[in-house]
């Protein structure tokens, strides 16, 4: 297993799966979590840091972000609203590529930050 401590927080990181957002959700979910709630710089930048250089992935990762529920108003999935975020260049709310249905879920990019 790979689980992480980050504060009061214990992370598990699933190298072996892919998963699309709501079936890596539903995951968590069975095991009394969350997907990851990186609401700070700090948490974010370690989540990046473990699942870049620690266990050398490199593919994106989902976090517990997303707009399912009201198009461009992101709330994470204990239903709090993002405050902070960190979307990369020419993504995010707002762009005009932003259509999509997988757009509404969003995923940590190690080689993006």
């Amino acid at each position: 297993m790979y689980f992480q401590l980050y504060g009061d927080s214990c992370f598990h990181f699933v190298l072996t799966k892919r998963r699309t957002y709501k079936q890596a959700s539903s995951d968590c979910r069975q095991h009394g979590g969350t997907l990851a709630l990186s609401k700070t710089k700090d948490l974010n930048d370690f989540l990046t840091d473990q699942w870049l250089h620690h266990y050398r992935m490199t593919d994106p990762v989902w976090i517990g972000l997303h707009d399912m529920r009201d198009e461009k108003k992101f709330v994470w999935e204990d239903n709090t609203r993002m405050q902070w975020n960190n979307f990369a260049k020419g993504n995010g709310p707002g762009n005009k590529w932003w259509r999509r249905a997988e757009e509404d879920c969003v995923a940590l990019d190690p080689l993006d930050g």
